[in-house]
């Protein structure tokens, strides 16, 4: 039994070698992709005030003059001299964009936004742009963690390569790409998520979970053998083969190498099946769903983004439903935000935000008001929240 035990060691050992010397070599191209990643010039674009009087029309109006029944969501953007009602009728297509002052239609608005987005991030506005790309879903060169969906794909005619990730909606930069990241990127797929067994992750996630349980075993079997209970195998072993230096430092350093791999094939073989089973749908976006009518939206933006006295100018805007009502979220210069009733004009309490993020933690999380039991504001990445998550600031709402 004792011989058979040691057999199984050695080819348990044998087996995992190839995963093990994939993962290695990928783990050392995880420090030269965080070196190398190019950084935008610019981290956060530059606010520019929305003057009252670039609204010359109510938004009622404006949609009605283009046919337009109802909208999902609203934000107002600000571009080449011109102000613009960025607007979403459904939850797939890109969004349209109506001139505030004319209501007249910016022809491919959605895509000229994205390019004037990028340049602003890389302030490059010399560089051709040799293509834009609408995507949908992840790929192999834009995986999961980078998390914004739908975002373009801008590629410049730069001696770089330089492809820039932009999501419009939040006038985002998701990531920047190079010839090196890409090269990179395309390394550390391989050799790390196994992208050469193919697209279906189904398939690719069996195989990891197969091998770190491989691993996970070789290790934990090198422990017993050459660990708690060398003394009852030292004779399987000796027999096996010639004692000598190699086989005396094996034990030692094998021991050590054996207890890293306990951690390292479990938490990698638990990483790899929670993607089995959730075939990565926690790492998109949810987004609020929400319809709004024109006949919501008759009071004029203009007066809703005059400054009462001592407030600052206004430097965004967008349509939340809020208590059941339409209403105007709208950021100010200082920061400060203030909700408007978008039909009746009524200014709510400086409550309204903390109100307006308790309804969607209830709406994201199916629990109740009366569970909430703090509300942060959280503007670092930490361990709870990390920075694989993107976005800062955010609210961390917390349930009893």
């Amino acid at each position: 039994m004792k011989k058979r035990l040691y057999s199984w060691h050695r080819w348990l050992g044998v087996l995992p070698c190839a995963a093990i010397f994939l993962w290695c070599v990928s783990g050392f191209t995880h420090p030269l992709m965080n070196w190398t990643q190019p950084r935008p010039k610019v981290r956060v674009l530059p606010a520019q005030s929305l003057a009252s009087d670039n609204f010359d029309n109510t938004l009622a109006e404006v949609l009605k003059r283009n046919n337009i029944a109802d909208i999902k969501s609203l934000n107002v953007v600000s571009f080449n001299n011109r102000t613009y009602y960025q607007i979403k009728t459904d939850e797939v297509s890109p969004p349209l964009y109506l001139d505030t002052q004319t209501a007249e239609p910016l022809a491919d608005g959605d895509r000229v936004y994205a390019v004037h987005v990028a340049r602003g991030y890389l302030q490059d506005s010399q560089a051709k742009v040799i293509d834009v790309e609408y995507l949908q879903d992840f790929n192999d060169d834009y995986r999961e963690i980078n998390r914004l969906l739908p975002v373009y794909q801008i590629t410049f005619d730069r001696a770089d390569g330089m492809r820039a990730y932009i999501e419009t909606t939040g006038a985002k930069l998701s990531t920047l790409v190079n010839n090196t990241k890409y090269r990179l990127n395309w390394f550390f797929g391989f050799f790390h998520n196994w992208n050469f067994l193919g697209t279906t992750d189904s398939v690719r996630w069996s195989f990891i979970v197969g091998f770190a349980l491989l691993t996970f075993i070789a290790a934990a079997s090198g422990i017993l053998v050459y660990g708690f209970f060398w003394n009852s195998f030292s004779k399987t072993a000796d027999s096996a083969s010639a004692r000598g230096w190699l086989r005396k430092y094996h034990r030692r350093i094998g021991i050590f190498v054996a207890a890293t791999m306990l951690t390292f094939s479990f938490s990698g073989g638990f990483h790899a099946l929670v993607k089995l089973r959730n075939n990565n749908a926690d790492e998109k976006t949810r987004f609020v769903v929400a319809q709004f009518a024109p006949a919501e939206l008759s009071f004029p933006l203009s007066k809703a983004l005059a400054a009462p006295e001592g407030q600052k100018d206004a430097v965004g805007v967008s349509l939340v439903r809020f208590q059941n009502a339409a209403c105007y979220r709208i950021t100010r210069a200082d920061k400060k935000v203030e909700y408007v009733n978008a039909s009746t004009g009524e200014r709510l309490n400086d409550s309204a935000e903390n109100q307006y993020t308790r309804q969607l933690a209830n709406s994201f999380s199916g629990l109740r008001e009366e569970q909430i039991a703090s509300m942060t504001l959280v503007t670092k990445f930490d361990d709870e929240y990390g920075f694989a998550y993107k976005r800062l600031p955010v609210v961390n709402v917390q349930y009893e």
